[in-house]
């Protein structure tokens, strides 16, 4: 049996893939343990229609001797074995979900997966142009598409998009993000590119993969990893989390606040029967812009992530009138990793740069009032910014809000897990009653930021598996930030930052408006570190 290797002829726009067949829920699985806090969180997203799939994906170079047009099929029983291998290393990829329409959902045990549900390829001919088309056309489907099934299916999917006869190929792994986060999401593309680089016949022999079907082993689930409340203690001041429940849980939408300046009422939240659509642009940094804007961070005792921040700001406040958004309230999503213990006493095996979960916590910043208008009034003074002579001041203060941004993000990391998100959010019980409560509620924050940093997939063998390009992007949420902004690089690549949006939310010319002005900024950064010109390298 082979897989259906659909053959686009032309990039056509609205193509459609018919729905994947569904598998049958199977009443004996075996509950593993209840969902962890922030697991809760996100199914409720999932079930609400809130929130759909992210993708983070990389192109892999394929090795010259399974690249022919004669040696397809040998290429995708290579990769399927690749898959299965490096799934059977995450037990999230192995579990369904029960109970996900309550308050108590539970991961169950699957006996086995098949992956023709779960990995797709999609061949095009044509030329670069053509690829480029189908990529932007298939990868807008992929983020709207809704996980279902929960309690036989777990939540991802692998799309394969290829030019015929090409040397590389796009792999994009769709998430739930129930199932696992962006560190995740990099666990498994590391494990699936060291399962190509190997051809031991041992591995060939104990994988139980025959006609698709992927039987788990028994015990596989016993290492499914916990969430991050299992591992270390969220401390919360009693102050505080009295003020969180009080302001965020224990009040009805019709008494919340709905004046305050920093909320984002240009982007009202717009829950079902609303579309539920994304809208997403890509902008490529290329290594030699992305070194000098390193550089220019590391001059000016700033990161990469405060000054997109600073970017996004300087180039969203003009497009808004001071009326609707006189100030900003914005998030910068942090890896929770750095704070979990290594191989703890209660799970031995646990290694949290190798784990698979949602361990992500959120550091929130505010642009004020007066910040905000003397940005304006800075970018306004530009005749045409941020190309213009006048731009030395305008440049300073972006410089100025880039290392606000990094010192808060420095604190947060010195404070570790105190007062951290996820233990204010274990005080909520019930999460679909709290985020029907808040789709009822100002918008609080214009935008986010999401950076996976650099992935090192370059080969030391030569004409051997390898990753050479990165793209991360995130689907709309309903809910959360207006705009998503995805960071990811592959090493020797471009840098991609990719925006997204509910569409019929933010305006397509809002939305379009952001990525032109935040490309321009990018580019004159590179170039103009204080608003003049960056000396050329001797």
């Amino acid at each position: 049996m082979k897989y259906l290797s659909t053959i686009i002829p032309e990039a056509i726009p609205g193509w459609e893939v018919e729905d994947e067949a569904v598998q049958p829920w199977k009443p004996e699985a075996r509950i593993v343990r209840k969902l962890g806090c922030v697991e809760s969180y996100q199914i409720a997203l999932q079930r609400l229609d809130y929130m759909r799939g992210n993708i983070i994906g990389f192109q892999y170079k394929i090795p010259s001797r399974i690249s022919t047009r004669d040696s397809e099929q040998a290429l995708i029983d290579t990769f399927e074995r690749a898959v299965a291998c490096a799934v059977l290393k995450h037990p999230h990829m192995q579990v369904g979900i029960v109970g996900e329409d309550t308050d108590q959902p539970c991961f169950v045990r699957l006996d086995s997966i098949d992956l023709s549900n779960h990995v797709e390829w999609y061949v095009v001919r044509g030329d670069t142009e053509d690829i480029s088309k189908v990529f932007r056309a298939r990868t807008n489907q992929h983020l709207d598409e809704k996980f279902i099934n929960f309690q036989a299916v777990p939540g991802w999917k692998i799309k394969v998009l290829r030019q015929e006869g090409a040397e590389c190929m796009e792999v994009s792994l769709v998430f739930n993000h129930t199932t696992m986060d962006g560190g995740g999401a990099k666990a498994f593309h590391s494990d699936l590119l060291e399962s190509l680089r190997q051809h031991s016949q041992p591995i060939k022999n104990n994988l139980q993969l025959h006609g698709h079907i992927l039987t788990i082993p028994f015990n596989s689930v016993a290492k499914l990893t916990p969430p991050a409340e299992r591992l270390v203690d969220f401390p919360v001041d009693s102050a505080a989390l009295e003020w969180y429940l009080a302001n965020e849980v224990n009040i009805s939408s019709s008494q919340y606040p709905r004046a305050l300046p920093t909320q984002a009422h240009w982007a009202p939240i717009a829950p079902s029967p609303a579309p539920f659509k994304t809208q997403f642009r890509t902008i490529t940094v290329s290594p030699d812009v992305l070194s000098e804007l390193l550089a220019a961070c590391r001059q000016q005792k700033t990161t990469l992530t405060g000054l997109l921040h600073s970017l996004i700001f300087v180039s969203l406040s003009p497009l808004l009138d001071s009326t609707i958004a006189p100030a900003f309230e914005f998030m910068t999503a942090m890896d929770l990793r750095r704070f979990l213990p290594s191989t703890p006493k209660e799970y031995p095996w646990f290694v949290p740069s190798k784990a698979m979960n949602n361990y992500v916590t959120i550091q929130n910043h505010v642009f004020d009032q007066e910040l905000t208008s003397e940005m304006r009034d800075k970018a306004a003074a530009c005749a045409a910014p941020p190309e213009c002579l006048e731009t030395g001041e305008l440049m300073q203060l972006i410089w100025t809000c880039a290392r606000r941004v990094k010192d808060e993000l420095d604190a947060k990391i010195e404070r570790g897990v105190y007062n951290d998100m996820n233990g204010f959010a274990q005080a909520v019980t019930d999460w679909r009653a709290q985020l029907q409560e808040e789709a009822k509620r100002p918008r609080k924050t214009g935008w986010v930021i999401t950076n996976i940093g650099a992935f090192d997939g370059r080969s030391v063998t030569e004409d051997d598996w390898e990753i050479t390009q990165a793209h991360f992007i995130m689907c709309a949420n309903v809910v959360a930030s207006a705009f998503q902004i995805s960071i990811a690089a592959a090493k020797g690549g471009n840098l991609m930052v990719s925006c997204s949006w509910q569409d019929c939310v933010v305006e397509e010319k809002l939305g379009e408006g952001l990525v032109g002005n935040l490309e321009r900024w990018l580019g004159f950064t590179a170039r103009h570190r204080d608003g003049c010109p960056v000396p050329d390298k001797e």
